[in-house]
């Protein structure tokens, strides 16, 4: 017991350090699982089980602690289609195409992308030699960071996004010695979500500005969620001493409301400089308030995995493994943020009706294959390991965006483990190619956000600019998206 007081002394110590992570999921936690390319569903052996398969804790005995460090490099590129700008034209001069510079993801290192620390013990003291409890705080595998030129082409869809999301875990499994049983509660708090972006506030004019609006509005969002509560269920089953079955998921899909502030500060010519103060609007009088709440979802999930292992089952001299995971990212149809009713421009006596952002995302389920296998190249000294992994896209190329790169994707991953006695050592590194897209003005269907415009659903009205009947406004997200991962992650197991 005095080991277990030291490690939760040293968890909630370097706690602060580690929930800094978000974004979609690239994969699983923690070196030995990047070394395989992330199929561990049925053979991980340490205390990621807490987020992987639950279950897999019962074949874990002693006390455990795992440290992780999962820095992430994250390349995005965005050349903007040439633009047509429509407000230029003549009936004698059509406009030239407007050509962009490519831009950059600014901020392409995320030190603590899937950190993870987390502690497991049986309670054989206390005569329950088959149950194994354990608990974590870690963050997403994901990218909680990107940020764009604020002139960018690509600032109506974004110019920077800043997440903090982490997990508070704990779980319980029971097992005997060829199958066993677990589950794990999560708490998803998401302490600060950052969000910047520019819209066209224009409210008089029936003209689009699909390359810039003299009433841009830069929109800066702060909010936080600090509890979104989920399950996970795991289960693993050894049928024969060579193959071991594990099963696991995420069973509730994750629901998060962030509240918090909004501010809005004008970039176009006509208001350059200038705050919009929001509220409610009683008569020509408006009560300040900066209320506002962005929604989505995050996905269920559920994992299967067939492992083939040769030798003790606890530490087998090969094995490889083949997972199959399905994650329901359908739930993911947009960004609901729900504003104050009106914006108020002092110095320029404009008061204007503001309206709820809806920014759709139909999103799409997805479908992962991996496939990969250790080898204990020096008994109890040396294991190493390789894997690699395929999977489908999360967005469909018509929807595609700059918060979160979810292409078609392909994975290779490398790692080793170094053991010291009761400490050991990992070490682990991924790369993931991501699909080039290229996506044209015709094909696009994330608009310019125009929460002041006249021009109202089915936007076919004499207020709507004929340029763009029957869509929102301008085609923001045309051009050519190029990004990939790289991973390097180094995680120290302490048995005692």
């Amino acid at each position: 017991m005095r080991w277990l007081a030291l490690s939760l002394v040293l968890s909630s110590l370097l706690l602060p350090a580690l929930v800094r992570a978000g974004g979609t999921e690239l994969g699983g936690l923690g070196a030995r699982s990047l070394g395989r390319g992330h199929a561990v569903i049925a053979s991980v052996d340490d205390a990621t089980a807490i987020e992987v398969n639950p279950a897999a804790l019962s074949r874990q005995r002693g006390l455990r602690t795992l440290l992780v460090l999962n820095p992430t490099y994250h390349v995005v590129k965005y050349r903007r289609a040439p633009l047509y700008d429509t407000a230029k034209e003549t009936p004698r001069t059509p406009p030239p195409p407007r050509q962009y510079e490519e831009v950059e993801n600014e901020a392409p290192l995320f030190p603590l992308s899937g950190g993870f620390l987390g502690l497991s013990g049986d309670l054989a003291a206390f005569g329950l030699d088959d149950v194994v409890l354990g608990l974590a705080i870690y963050g997403p595998n994901g990218i909680g960071k990107t940020v764009y030129p604020e002139d960018s082409p690509g600032r109506y869809m974004l110019i920077s996004k800043d997440i903090t999301l982490m997990n508070l875990a704990f779980s319980g499994a029971w097992g005997r010695d060829d199958f066993g049983l677990g589950a794990t509660f999560h708490a998803y708090i998401m302490p600060k979500n950052r969000l910047k972006m520019v819209v066209d506030a224009d409210n008089q004019s029936v003209a689009a500005h699909p390359h810039e609006s003299p009433s841009d509005v830069l929109v800066e969002m702060n909010s936080t969620d600090y509890f979104t509560p989920t399950l996970s269920l795991g289960a693993w089953y050894r049928p024969m001493s060579r193959l071991e079955i594990g099963l696991s998921g995420r069973v509730i899909p994750v629901r998060i409301e962030g509240e918090g502030d909004i501010k809005l500060t004008g970039q176009g010519a006509m208001l350059e400089g200038l705050e919009m103060r929001t509220g409610e609007l009683e008569g020509n009088t408006l009560t300040p308030n900066d209320a506002a709440t962005l929604r989505f979802n995050l996905a269920p999930s559920a994992r299967l995995g067939l492992r083939y292992l040769v030798g003790a089952p606890q530490a087998p001299d090969f094995d490889v493994e083949l997972d199959v995971i399905w994650e329901g990212w359908s739930v993911f149809e947009q960004y609901d943020i729900a504003l104050p009713s009106a914006g108020e421009v002092t110095e320029l006596g404009l008061q204007v009706p503001l309206e709820d952002m809806v920014i759709p995302r139909h999103w799409q389920d997805v479908w992962i294959v991996r496939l990969g296998g250790e080898v204990a190249a020096i008994k109890d000294r040396l294991d190493l390991r390789l894997g690699g992994f395929y999977e489908t896209p999360t967005v469909p190329n018509e929807y595609t965006y700059l918060d979160f790169m979810g292409f078609e994707r392909l994975g290779v991953g490398a790692g080793l483990t170094l053991h010291f006695g009761r400490v050991h050592v990992d070490l682990g590194y991924l790369h993931i190619f991501n699909e080039p897209r290229a996506v044209s003005e015709a094909e696009g269907l994330m608009y310019q956000q125009r929460p002041t415009s006249p021009c109202k659903a089915p936007y076919t009205s004499p207020q709507c600019d004929p340029n763009y009947l029957g869509q929102p406004g301008p085609v923001a997200n045309a051009g050519t998206f190029l990004s990939s991962y790289d991973q390097l992650s180094a995680g120290v197991e302490v048995v005692w």
